[in-house]
């Protein structure tokens, strides 16, 4: 049956066709011509009309060029298939590597019969919906990424802002501070292969990825100083640091079995370093239930510990009176971060809490048996 068009008075590529507006025409130079309805029934307003017709042609602009595709299931392996490809040429890491697939190819199923020129902040908050009990801070990330790709590649023209709707954030924990008395029982119950560990944290005040990816390279222990690699670091900017009296004292007697200072248990392992989750999480709740602390800590709370003691350091004062200057404490944090190893000497030592001397000398190892605690305290290693 041959098709019935009718012009409308809006726009000269609008037809009405069996009661529903239509565009008929090119969406843009270059482009083929189409057929699309406009989802709009007989009455409408010239406003709504024109206003979907633009929709329309917007998406029709965002559509992809590769092989004429552009449904996002196949898309979606394109991308991974390119993750793949930088991840063999050491562009990007392993656990990147796997968050996305496992994101792409498992989460994102909601979106296999979708077009990527389809997708939206609506649409993502409808599969938020559908994602309920899930925290979906990661799947924005991998999505967010995914579709710049996406306009990088050909497939869109455009990327979408892509937000997480309030109902599915999770809520942000603040950090706690140790008393001393917690820091002393978690120490005194550390198994001691967690002890170097946990006092990098505590008493250097370094995050968990700048500790477990030190390398010994970057470790010097005559100067008494550790470079911390700008890979490693959260706001990939290198740093050196002065090392803290007991961790100087544990890192000499730390046996070196790989260019990390903290070695995978299993040879020739794919990270060269140790995994969190296995390694140190583990003794951190058995410390935690040992000492009978029955409050929600985490090791990143001893980082928080740190800056408290660091803030009270008489050396932080004196030594950047100048750059601080009436700064708050978030901005010299950051003053903190960016200084060189000179000016923070001093600082290393911040953490004096009675009692936890004593506990270290306990945990610091030596070949012969002795304390290596109450020899370095002899050699000036120790706080002045």
């Amino acid at each position: 049956m041959t098709k019935r068009w009718k012009p409308s008075e809006f726009d000269d590529d609008i037809f009405i066709r069996s009661g529903v507006y239509w565009f008929r025409g090119n969406p843009a130079e270059g482009k083929p011509r189409i057929e699309r309805s406009l989802k709009i029934r007989e009455p409408a307003t010239q406003k709504s009309v024109i206003r979907a017709k633009n929709e329309l042609l917007e998406a029709e602009l965002n559509r992809g060029y590769v092989k004429g595709k552009t449904d996002f299931a196949y898309i979606a392996k394109k991308y991974i298939e390119e993750r793949t490809l930088e991840f063999s040429e050491g562009l990007l890491s392993e656990k990147t590597l796997a968050e996305s697939k496992k994101v792409m190819l498992d989460h994102f199923r909601f979106f296999d019969r979708t077009k990527v020129e389809e997708i939206s902040q609506p649409l993502f908050t409808e599969y938020c919906k559908a994602k309920r009990g899930i925290t979906v801070h990661t799947h924005r990330k991998v999505m967010s990424h995914f579709l710049k790709w996406c306009v990088q590649s050909g497939h869109l023209k455009m990327r979408p802002e892509i937000q997480i709707p309030k109902f599915a954030k999770r809520p942000v924990r603040q950090r706690e501070i140790l008393s001393e008395d917690e820091v002393k029982l978690l120490f005194k119950h550390l198994r001691p292969d967690a002890t170097l560990y946990h006092a990098m944290y505590l008493l250097m005040g370094m995050r968990n990825s700048e500790i477990l990816k030190l390398k010994w390279e970057n470790v010097d222990l005559e100067t008494g100083a550790l470079r911390v690699h700008k890979s490693t670091n959260k706001s990939k900017k290198p740093r050196v640091l002065p090392i803290n009296t007991w961790v100087l004292a544990l890192l000499k007697a730390q046996p070196r079995k790989n260019e990390y200072v903290f070695p995978t248990r299993t040879p020739g392992g794919k990270k060269g370093h140790r995994d969190t989750t296995a390694a140190f999480r583990k003794p951190w709740a058995k410390a935690l239930a040992a000492a009978g602390i029955t409050r929600h800590l985490t090791p990143h709370d001893m980082r928080a510990t740190f800056e408290y003691w660091m803030h009270k350091n008489v050396a932080f004062t004196d030594t950047q009176r100048e750059k601080m200057a009436g700064a708050n404490i978030d901005v010299q944090k950051n003053i903190y971060v960016s200084m060189d190893v000179g000016a923070l000497r001093g600082l290393e030592n911040s953490v004096q809490i009675e009692g936890l001397d004593q506990i270290m000398h306990e945990k610091i190892p030596s070949k012969n048996g002795a304390n290596v605690g109450a020899k370095s305290k002899k050699r000036g290693l120790a706080n002045d």
